[in-house]
C-alpha cells in the first residue's frame, strides 16, 4: 500500500483541515477493497468509509467537524 499524509495526491489537505472542508484520501495498491475508517478524539462512535476505485488508486472524500480524528484503512489483509 502506498500512502503519504505529506503528499497532496493522497491527503488533499496537508495537515489541519478546516471544519466542514472537503478532503480527499487515496491509497496506491492491488487490493480488492479498502475502507477508510475515522473516529473522532473523545468519542466511540467510528465511521467507515468504502473507498471507491478507479485511476489506480482507492478514494474516499468526507468532511469532518472541528475536533481531533484518527484514520487508518482497513485492506483485504490487514490494518494499516
Amino acid at each position: 500500500m502506498i500512502f503519504n499524509p505529506l503528499d497532496k495526491f493522497y491527503k488533499s489537505i496537508i495537515g489541519a483541515v478546516p471544519a466542514q472542508k472537503e478532503i480527499t484520501f487515496r491509497v496506491k495498491g492491488q487490493f480488492d477493497s479498502v475502507v477508510f475508517v475515522l473516529r473522532k478524539d473523545g468519542t466511540d462512535t467510528i465511521n467507515r468509509y468504502q473507498m471507491k476505485s478507479g485511476d489506480g488508486c482507492f478514494s474516499v472524500n468526507i468532511y469532518v467537524d472541528s475536533g481531533l480524528y484518527f484514520y487508518y484503512f482497513e485492506l483485504n489483509n490487514g490494518k494499516y
